[in-house]
């Protein structure tokens, strides 16, 4: 797999390194269209239960494979999937880049936050089933739990116990509730 120093989702582009991909993007589906090596493909986005399970196929816990994850992606999210072996690899790339940045929307997918923590709060906070989440767009789901998440407020807890007016500061009154 090549290494690309850069790759970012522009408005109207794709740039894999020094490579630019031209993009158009369908607004009422969120799918992408790319157009490589003259042939025309279309990058659905992902759900939310396919990132998940994808991601868990091809890391580890410390290490992404990168290129098992590209061909994963290729025949999930592309179509038509692409023959020749640097087609599948740049139009895979440009299918997670876009599938990654939610499509250049923001919020972008919740860095430091995994997907059953996602999953557990989005349905205690929504009644959703985990077959709903699931089948959800990834980037629906990850500005779903963005929002619940700031709508969240931390639940009150006891009263923090105060020393009485004029005491000295190294005075402490502990309260004990049963």
């Amino acid at each position: 797999m090549t290494p690309f120093a850069t790759i970012a989702v522009e408005p109207g582009r794709l740039r894999l390194g020094a490579e630019v991909v031209p993009l158009r993007v369908d607004a009422t589906s969120g799918a992408a269209g790319v157009t490589w090596g003259g042939a025309d493909y279309r990058l659905r986005p992902w759900t939310f239960g396919e990132r998940r399970r994808l991601l868990a196929a091809h890391h580890d816990g410390v290490t992404l494979d990168v290129g098992s994850l590209v061909e994963s992606a290729i025949e999930l999210l592309v179509e038509p999937v692409p023959a020749r072996s640097t087609d599948r690899e740049v139009v895979g790339l440009a299918a997670l880049a876009w599938c990654a940045t939610a499509g250049a929307r923001t919020p972008a997918p919740v860095p430091g936050v995994d997907a059953a923590t996602q999953m557990v709060r989005l349905a205690k906070a929504t009644g959703w089933g985990p077959a709903e989440i699931d089948a959800s767009a990834a980037a629906d789901v990850d500005r779903w739990y963005h929002a619940v998440r700031a709508e969240q407020v931390p639940e009150p807890g006891p009263e923090p116990a105060t020393a009485p007016a004029g005491e000295d500061e190294s005075y402490r009154v502990f309260r004990l509730e049963d």
